[in-house]
Protein backbone atom coordinates (compact mmCIF):
# COMPACT_ATOMS: atom_id res chain seq x y z
CA UNK A 1 0.00 0.00 0.00
CA UNK A 2 2.69 2.60 0.91
CA UNK A 3 4.78 1.24 -2.01
CA UNK A 4 1.78 2.63 -4.35
CA UNK A 5 1.39 5.22 -2.75
CA UNK A 6 4.63 6.51 -3.43
CA UNK A 7 4.44 5.22 -6.84
CA UNK A 8 1.56 7.78 -7.67
CA UNK A 9 -0.85 4.58 -7.65
CA UNK A 10 -3.16 6.03 -5.56
CA UNK A 11 -6.28 3.88 -6.09
CA UNK A 12 -3.66 0.77 -6.18
CA UNK A 13 -3.05 1.91 -2.61
CA UNK A 14 -6.60 2.53 -1.60
CA UNK A 15 -7.68 -1.05 -2.62
CA UNK A 16 -4.58 -2.66 -0.66
CA UNK A 17 -5.17 -0.49 2.57
CA UNK A 18 -9.04 -1.71 2.11
CA UNK A 19 -7.81 -5.15 1.89
CA UNK A 20 -4.81 -5.03 4.74
CA UNK A 21 -7.91 -3.56 7.21
CA UNK A 22 -10.09 -6.46 6.22
CA UNK A 23 -7.52 -8.76 7.32
CA UNK A 24 -6.45 -6.43 10.70
CA UNK A 25 -10.26 -7.39 11.56
CA UNK A 26 -9.61 -10.92 10.47
CA UNK A 27 -6.66 -11.06 12.64
CA UNK A 28 -7.48 -8.79 15.15
CA UNK A 29 -3.75 -7.16 14.44
CA UNK A 30 -3.63 -3.54 15.18
CA UNK A 31 -0.30 -2.63 13.24
CA UNK A 32 -1.93 -3.80 9.81
CA UNK A 33 -4.83 -1.89 10.81
CA UNK A 34 -2.23 1.52 11.96
CA UNK A 35 -0.73 0.66 8.37
CA UNK A 36 -3.80 0.73 6.84
CA UNK A 37 -5.77 4.06 8.50
CA UNK A 38 -2.29 5.85 8.52
CA UNK A 39 -1.71 5.38 4.94
CA UNK A 40 -5.35 6.19 4.12
CA UNK A 41 -5.09 9.47 5.73
CA UNK A 42 -1.87 10.04 3.75
CA UNK A 43 -3.37 8.53 -0.16
CA UNK A 44 -7.26 10.37 0.64
CA UNK A 45 -5.41 13.83 1.30
CA UNK A 46 -3.83 13.23 -2.12
CA UNK A 47 -6.82 12.60 -3.73
CA UNK A 48 -8.34 15.32 -2.27
CA UNK A 49 -10.51 13.51 -0.11
CA UNK A 50 -9.95 15.56 3.40
CA UNK A 51 -13.53 14.50 5.34
CA UNK A 52 -12.28 10.88 4.79
CA UNK A 53 -8.58 11.76 4.95
CA UNK A 54 -9.64 13.18 8.17
CA UNK A 55 -11.56 10.38 9.52
CA UNK A 56 -8.56 7.70 8.86
CA UNK A 57 -5.87 10.31 10.10
CA UNK A 58 -7.87 10.12 13.25
CA UNK A 59 -8.09 6.21 13.46
CA UNK A 60 -4.39 6.06 12.88
CA UNK A 61 -3.82 8.40 15.76
CA UNK A 62 -5.72 6.39 18.17
CA UNK A 63 -4.14 3.19 17.42
CA UNK A 64 -0.66 4.59 17.33
CA UNK A 65 -0.93 4.81 20.97
CA UNK A 66 -1.48 1.26 21.47
CA UNK A 67 1.51 -0.38 23.07
CA UNK A 68 1.99 -3.17 20.89
CA UNK A 69 3.18 -1.00 17.53
CA UNK A 70 7.23 -1.44 18.19
CA UNK A 71 7.65 -3.02 15.21
CA UNK A 72 5.84 -0.67 13.32
CA UNK A 73 7.54 2.30 14.28
CA UNK A 74 10.64 1.46 13.35
CA UNK A 75 9.30 0.55 9.64
CA UNK A 76 7.71 3.36 9.52
CA UNK A 77 10.87 5.59 9.59
CA UNK A 78 8.64 8.41 11.98
CA UNK A 79 6.22 7.32 14.65
CA UNK A 80 3.02 6.98 13.51
CA UNK A 81 1.73 9.67 16.19
CA UNK A 82 3.74 12.33 14.33
CA UNK A 83 2.67 11.39 10.25
CA UNK A 84 -1.12 11.18 11.75
CA UNK A 85 -0.98 14.63 12.87
CA UNK A 86 0.59 16.04 9.69
CA UNK A 87 -2.23 14.96 7.29
CA UNK A 88 -4.62 15.38 9.91
CA UNK A 89 -3.43 19.19 10.23
CA UNK A 90 -3.19 19.59 6.33
CA UNK A 91 -7.05 17.44 6.17
CA UNK A 92 -8.32 19.82 8.50
CA UNK A 93 -6.68 23.50 6.67
CA UNK A 94 -8.09 21.98 3.40
CA UNK A 95 -11.86 21.76 4.96
CA UNK A 96 -11.16 24.95 6.64
CA UNK A 97 -10.87 24.15 10.24
CA UNK A 98 -7.16 26.84 10.52
CA UNK A 99 -7.42 26.58 14.72
CA UNK A 100 -7.37 23.06 14.71
CA UNK A 101 -5.01 22.74 11.86
CA UNK A 102 -2.53 24.34 13.72
CA UNK A 103 -3.29 22.51 17.10
CA UNK A 104 -2.89 19.25 15.29
CA UNK A 105 0.59 20.54 13.63
CA UNK A 106 1.38 21.38 17.39
CA UNK A 107 0.92 18.42 18.79
CA UNK A 108 3.04 16.80 15.65
CA UNK A 109 5.70 18.72 16.74
CA UNK A 110 5.43 18.76 20.18
CA UNK A 111 4.89 14.82 20.43
CA UNK A 112 8.24 13.98 17.94
CA UNK A 113 10.35 16.32 20.45
CA UNK A 114 9.01 13.91 23.12
CA UNK A 115 10.18 11.11 21.39
CA UNK A 116 13.66 11.90 20.75
CA UNK A 117 13.85 10.76 17.30
CA UNK A 118 15.81 13.92 14.95
CA UNK A 119 13.89 12.78 12.17
CA UNK A 120 10.70 12.45 13.22
CA UNK A 121 11.27 16.26 14.40
CA UNK A 122 13.17 17.62 11.53
CA UNK A 123 10.03 16.15 9.40
CA UNK A 124 7.32 17.64 11.94
CA UNK A 125 8.81 20.77 12.27
CA UNK A 126 9.26 21.00 8.32
CA UNK A 127 5.38 20.26 7.51
CA UNK A 128 4.42 22.99 10.82
CA UNK A 129 6.39 25.52 9.05
CA UNK A 130 4.16 24.85 5.74
CA UNK A 131 1.52 24.56 7.32
CA UNK A 132 2.34 27.96 8.97
CA UNK A 133 3.02 29.50 5.15
CA UNK A 134 -1.00 27.91 4.67
CA UNK A 135 -2.09 29.98 7.26
CA UNK A 136 -0.12 32.69 6.42
CA UNK A 137 1.75 32.82 9.67
CA UNK A 138 5.20 33.91 8.16
CA UNK A 139 6.81 34.73 11.79
CA UNK A 140 5.79 30.57 12.35
CA UNK A 141 6.98 29.31 9.15
CA UNK A 142 9.94 30.84 9.30
CA UNK A 143 10.99 29.57 13.02
CA UNK A 144 9.80 26.79 12.50
CA UNK A 145 11.70 26.31 8.92
CA UNK A 146 14.97 27.25 10.91
CA UNK A 147 14.31 24.56 13.54
CA UNK A 148 13.54 21.91 10.75
CA UNK A 149 17.11 23.22 8.79
CA UNK A 150 19.46 23.17 12.06
CA UNK A 151 17.84 19.92 12.95
CA UNK A 152 17.89 18.62 9.10
CA UNK A 153 21.73 20.32 8.99
CA UNK A 154 22.81 18.83 12.32
CA UNK A 155 21.90 15.09 11.33
CA UNK A 156 22.28 14.94 7.66
CA UNK A 157 18.59 15.11 6.72
CA UNK A 158 19.02 15.86 3.27
CA UNK A 159 15.14 15.82 2.13
CA UNK A 160 14.38 18.12 4.87
CA UNK A 161 17.01 20.26 4.44
CA UNK A 162 15.79 20.93 0.87
CA UNK A 163 12.41 21.43 2.42
CA UNK A 164 13.14 23.92 5.09
CA UNK A 165 15.18 25.71 2.50
CA UNK A 166 12.58 26.06 0.41
CA UNK A 167 10.26 27.14 3.21
CA UNK A 168 12.68 29.63 3.76
CA UNK A 169 12.12 31.08 0.52
CA UNK A 170 8.62 30.91 0.80
CA UNK A 171 9.08 33.00 4.14
CA UNK A 172 11.55 35.46 2.21
CA UNK A 173 9.01 36.01 -0.67
CA UNK A 174 6.46 36.64 1.34
CA UNK A 175 8.48 38.64 3.69
CA UNK A 176 8.87 41.03 0.27
CA UNK A 177 12.61 40.13 0.73
CA UNK A 178 14.42 38.25 -2.20
CA UNK A 179 15.68 35.12 -1.22
CA UNK A 180 19.67 33.73 -1.00
CA UNK A 181 20.33 32.72 -4.00
CA UNK A 182 17.60 33.92 -6.07
CA UNK A 183 18.80 35.55 -9.47
CA UNK A 184 18.08 38.99 -11.08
Amino acid sequence: ARYAMVASELDVSVAACDELLQQSELTRDPAHALAAQLTLGQVLYWQGHFARALDHSQRAIALSNEPDMGALRTIAMVHPRVTGHIFLSWALWALGEPDADREAADEAITFARTIDHPYANALATAFGAVNAIMLRDIDRAERLALEALEVAERHGILVVKGQATTTLGWVAIAAGTKPIGANG
